[in-house]
């Protein structure tokens, strides 16, 4: 039986933003999964290139728009699972 299980994942994202403008973000995550008889020990990191913020300008008709949208930065987890 293996003990350990290994998972990464991630979201990639094309936003059309303006006509032929598009803005491309990528957020990965992973997870290492230790299994015992009874306990799991999971550690989940969500996050992992750490980006901060998603944002994009465009420029139309002399007018300039501009949007920028907080993210969350890396988060990690340890949690400890019983299964009785």
């Amino acid at each position: 039986m293996n003990r350990f299980r290994v998972t990464v994942d991630g979201e990639y994202y094309h936003n059309k933003v303006a006509i032929g403008k598009y803005k491309d973000i990528f957020m990965g995550n992973g997870s290492l999964v230790y299994q015992m008889t009874h306990i799991n020990l999971e550690l989940k990191v969500s996050n992992l290139l750490n980006n901060k913020s998603y944002s994009y300008s465009t420029v139309a008709n002399m007018m300039t728009m501009q949007s920028i949208t907080a993210l969350r930065g890396r988060e990690i987890m340890l949690s400890l699972i019983y299964k009785p």
